[in-house]
C-alpha cells in the first residue's frame, strides 16, 4: 500500500482546539474518511472527539453523505470582508420584466440570552462556500422559474451590532414568488454552507452552532 499525504483543514471551534488551520497526516491507501479521522486526526488532536459529532465533513468541498468514503492522494477534507450595499445587490436583480425584488438581511443585534454583544466575527472555507452559494441560486432558478435574478452575499470577518452580515435579493415577475424565494435561500445558505460565526460579549465569546445545519446534513460520526 501506498503511503502519501492527506491534508485536513480546520475551522472555527476545531481550529482553535487544534492551534492550527490544517494539517497533513500520513496515510496509506486505500482509507476511508471514518479510518482517517479515527486513526490519524483524533490521535493526533483528541480535544476534537466531544466536537465531532456536531461537525460537518467535506471531501475536495463538498459535503459527504457517508464516513465510509474513500479517499485519494491529495484530497483535501474540509464573499466579502467589506460591509454589503443592500442598494448594489437591489441593483443586481432589477428587471424591467420584474414585478416584486424581495430582500433578506441579517444584522448584528447587540443582545443574545441577555447577554450584550459587541460584535459578530465570522470565518468561512470561502471557495467552497462560493460554490454551495451558487448552488442556491440554481435551486431558487430551477424552483421558481418566474424568478429573474437572484443574489446572495455574506461578509466575512468582523461584523459590528446594527451592519449586515447577509443579504439576499430575489426579483420576480410575482411577489409571492419572489418573498418565497428569498425565505428558501435564506434556509438554504443556512443549512448547507460552511460560514461560522463566533458572537463576541461583553465579557466573553463563543462559537455558535447552527442548528439548521445540524438537523440538515448527514452525521457519519455520530
Amino acid at each position: 500500500m501506498a503511503s502519501e499525504k492527506i491534508r485536513v483543514l480546520f475551522f472555527a471551534k476545531s481550529r482553535e482546539l487544534c492551534g492550527c488551520r490544517e494539517h497533513d497526516f500520513d496515510a496509506e491507501f486505500p482509507i476511508s474518511v471514518k479510518t482517517l479521522i479515527e486513526t490519524r486526526v483524533l490521535k493526533e488532536f483528541p480535544q476534537l472527539s466531544e466536537l465531532l459529532p456536531s461537525c460537518n465533513i467535506a471531501v475536495n468541498e463538498e459535503y459527504i453523505e457517508s464516513a465510509n468514503l474513500e479517499l485519494h492522494p491529495g484530497d483535501s477534507v474540509a464573499i466579502t470582508h467589506e460591509p454589503i450595499s443592500v442598494e448594489t445587490c437591489v441593483q443586481q436583480v432589477s428587471d424591467d420584466g420584474a414585478g416584486a425584488i424581495s430582500t433578506f438581511i441579517g444584522t448584528t443585534r447587540n443582545t443574545f440570552d441577555g447577554k450584550g454583544v459587541v460584535e459578530l466575527r465570522y470565518e468561512a472555507y470561502e471557495s467552497m462556500a462560493r460554490k454551495e452559494m451558487a448552488v442556491i441560486a440554481e435551486r431558487v432558478l430551477s424552483k421558481w422559474p418566474a424568478v429573474k435574478h437572484v443574489t446572495l452575499w455574506h461578509r466575512l470577518g468582523t461584523v459590528p451590532v446594527g451592519q449586515a452580515s447577509v443579504v439576499i435579493a430575489v426579483s420576480s415577475a410575482h411577489r409571492a414568488d419572489a418573498i418565497a424565494a428569498c425565505a428558501f435561500a435564506i434556509d438554504d445558505l443556512k443549512a448547507h454552507v460552511p460560514i461560522w460565526k463566533m458572537e463576541v460579549y461583553e465579557d466573553g465569546s463563543s462559537w455558535k452552532q447552527n442548528s439548521e445545519s445540524v438537523e440538515t446534513l448527514a452525521r457519519p460520526f455520530a
